[in-house]
């Protein structure tokens, strides 16, 4: 391993010192589903590397703080794991008094990418795949005697990063400009739960607004009946018994909806029982809300929420920290970032090619923000340089089904292709219950992209309850629910002529300002800039042009959705509404008030 990150005068956020405490990023890490007994393993645990073949690492070297990435500043080290290496994680836990009973379960939120796990020296199972969570039943392997309660867990973990077709996002070995850091490890929480023989196993909800219901699908290890109690605050609204694995249409009287401005979460309360005895109590919560197209008084096709037109203003979110990479260093950090989208009065962000943590997105639920969610990218990208002018300027679109268009994607083998769509299915099952997730988008910027046409479809149909963006960017293969472009540097298209889909404009501006003492320090490092300006009051001026003259006209015409570039630096990459520590905002807050709330006027006399 090579040193690289940890340099005296790299810059950091103010939540950086507060997660070095003992327990970071100790807040119970699966909202929707939610149980008392719990135990978060995150801390300073031993670690080693080896050479990707060798089964142990004899001996640990050092610690890390775990859920940070090893190449991030906060886990300690600092360095960079490479495609030959293997990194193996050690530590000792011992269970509550209380835990004598029951099954034990081993969550890991994330791990990138390949990993193995052992309890007490024997395997619990492994896992490929660097952005979902994963369960091991580890009962089996825990010592459970009361004069050794000392239980040893390894992991082993290996990360080819970009030299391999895998997902993962902006990762790379060589970072610069749009191409961020490599995540290597675990870099989200790892914890254990004990639940009951008999148990809540998955959990399936389907709002329907039209019909007044929300269907809610149980399943469970064992057990006869499953009792559900929906509740407005402390208030029972409902209280159903029924079986289990069977979908439950529950009437919601005097409904209440979600929307950005109204979101309003009714809490729900699942129970299993064995007869009258009640073996598992899950807290959860579910919304009301119904996404849609359909056309509005000028018979233009628009996204609608709860069967009305809704304009949707937001900015593109990479999710990463100057200390802590893809890791948000706090809860609090996460909160932040969200609030100050919601503040500067937008009402949706975009996930870019990167899955959050599962808190972010509970925070977007109560909060009120409305979220475009991308699949994490992999492969290679499509497009030449040619082919990304002619998409821009001409609206010219290579095909991704042919075999040359598969072999530069990487997406000739059919491993890569079954490892994309795997990771698809992973992702929406994972999230699926989520009500701020308002569309998936399949393909960005030709990133991987094969067969996205096809895919959409295939979306649509296991998802039924969102809308599909197939090809965000350029390459569009007249798929999904939308015309989505990315325009940068020229000005902002009308909508195209003779296409029956949604046209949003899914990025957009990139405007940039750098301030050196708020900058990512990069020796050698070049920044990544759009357009640049001089000072705040340029960087203001420009955007006041580009929302008034520029994005204003086109929502009589069509517009139904704008993404700007982005909500923070990251890296080099230099046009985020905020710094990359968070320490400095460069617009002014209520002129950005003002122009989002003109965006909304003008779509509302538009519809």
């Amino acid at each position: 391993m090579g040193k690289r990150l940890v340099i005296p005068e790299q810059i950091e956020s103010r939540w950086a010192k507060t997660s070095k405490q003992e327990i970071p990023l100790s807040e119970y890490p699966r909202p929707q589903i939610v149980r008392p007994d719990w135990l978060c393993l995150n801390g300073l645990w031993d670690y080693a590397v080896t050479k990707k073949h060798e089964e142990h690492p004899g001996e640990y070297t050092g610690k890390i703080r775990v859920p940070y990435a090893v190449e991030t500043a906060l886990s300690g080290v600092g360095e960079q794991l490479n495609p030959d290496e293997k990194l193996w994680y050690r530590t000792v836990f011992e269970l509550p008094e209380n835990w004598e009973s029951g099954r034990i379960h081993l969550n890991f939120e994330a791990v990138d990418w390949h990993c193995r796990v052992f309890v007490n020296g024997r395997e619990a199972g492994d896992h490929s795949g660097g952005y979902t969570p994963f369960t091991f039943d580890i009962t089996s392997l825990l010592k459970m005697s009361k004069n050794d309660n000392q239980q040893e867990l390894i992991v082993s973990v290996t990360d080819p990063t970009d030299t391999m077709w895998q997902q993962r996002g902006k990762q790379v070995m060589q970072p610069g400009g749009i191409y961020y850091t490599a995540t290597s490890g675990i870099w989200q929480t790892v914890w254990l739960e004990r639940v009951h023989d008999s148990y809540l196993t998955d959990l399936k909800i389907v709002p329907y607004l039209d019909e007044g219901y929300v269907e809610i699908t149980a399943m469970v290890s064992d057990g006869d009946k499953v009792r559900f109690t929906i509740k407005d605050g402390g208030k029972t609204v409902k209280r159903v018994t029924a079986q289990p694995g069977i979908p439950l249409k529950i009437q919601v009287p005097y409904m209440k909806t979600w929307t950005p401005d109204f979101p309003f979460l009714y809490n729900l309360i699942i129970e299993t029982l064995n007869g009258k005895i009640v073996t598992d109590k899950v807290v959860s919560y579910f919304a009301m809300r119904k996404v849609s197209i359909s056309k509005d008084k000028n018979d233009i096709r628009r996204i609608y929420l709860n069967n009305l037109p809704l304009f949707l203003n937001g900015s593109l979110d990479q999710g990463y920290w100057p200390e802590s990479g893809m890791t948000p260093p706090a809860d609090e950090a996460m909160i932040y970032d969200l609030e100050l989208v919601k503040h500067l009065g937008f009402n949706m962000v975009r996930k870019h090619v990167q899955v959050a943590p599962r808190r972010w997105y509970y925070h977007c639920d109560r909060l009120g923000i409305a979220v475009i969610q991308d699949m994490v990218s992999g492969g290679r990208d499509l497009s030449s340089k040619l082919d990304i002018r002619l998409a821009m300027v001409f609206g010219k679109h290579r095909k991704d089904t042919s075999l040359r268009s598969y072999v530069k994607t990487w997406r000739d083998s059919e491993e890569s292709r079954n490892g994309f769509e795997h990771s698809v299915r992973e992702l929406i099952y994972n999230l699926y219950n989520t009500p701020c997730i308002l569309v998936w988008v399949i393909f960005n910027e030709g990133w991987g992209q094969y067969n996205a046409a096809e895919i959409a479809e295939w979306v649509k149909n296991y998802d039924s309850t969102r809308l599909v963006d197939h090809a965000s960017g350029w390459h569009d293969q007249k798929g999904g629910d939308f015309v989505s472009l990315h325009t940068y540097k020229i000005k902002l298209k009308t909508p195209p002529a003779h296409d029956e889909r949604v046209y949003i404009i899914s990025e957009y501006g990139g405007y940039s300002l750098l301030d050196p003492m708020h900058a990512w320090k990069k020796p050698g490092g070049k920044p990544f800039v759009y357009k640049q300006f001089a000072d705040s009051g340029k960087l203001q001026k420009a955007y006041t042009g580009l929302v008034t003259d520029q994005v204003l006209p086109l929502i009589s015409k069509g517009l139904s959705a704008v993404v700007y570039t982005q909500l923070s630096d990251v890296e080099e990459e230099l046009n985020g509404l905020v710094t990359y520590d968070r320490e400095k905002l460069k617009f002014d807050e209520h002129t950005m008030q003002s122009l989002h709330q003109l965006l909304q006027d003008e779509f509302l006399k538009s519809v």
